[in-house]
């Protein structure tokens, strides 16, 4: 079986997971947004910071938990602790990344659809470059 691109394409889907989860929820919650912001409630960069917080803790358990699953049957030569926790620490530094990317996406765009769209020609131009 070939390990290399098994990895690989472990690694992509950690960061579509991560990506498309905040690409899609962050337009669909604009109407809640502007209501509270509107009414005082919080302000823009606490509503932001909150929410990527909170995303941050439970999008980075995917990936952990795939690696988990799937290291002790990649046999590699070295299978010490140091090569699996930074497998581990890889894949949710990746998974930051891709969410923060997917943050920041969602946010530019009001529909979902067109953040959807375009947030598939991101994922088609970072895998074939």
């Amino acid at each position: 079986m070939n390990w290399i691109g098994f990895t690989s394409y472990l690694n992509q889907d950690c960061f579509a997971s991560c990506f498309f989860a905040n690409i899609v929820s962050l337009p669909i919650y604009n109407p809640i947004y502007r209501r509270e912001v509107k009414s005082g409630l919080y302000s823009t960069h606490m509503y932001y910071l909150g929410n990527w917080i909170c995303k941050a803790l439970f999008l980075n358990f995917y990936p952990v938990l795939l690696i988990t699953i799937i290291f002790p049957f990649l046999k590699l030569p070295d299978e010490s602790n140091q090569n699996f926790y930074l497998f581990i620490r890889n894949g949710a530094l990746q998974s930051l990344n891709a969410m923060t990317l997917g943050h920041a996406w969602g946010a530019i765009f009001d529909n979902e659809m067109t953040a959807l769209i375009s947030g598939f020609g991101i994922m088609i131009f970072s895998t074939a470059g």
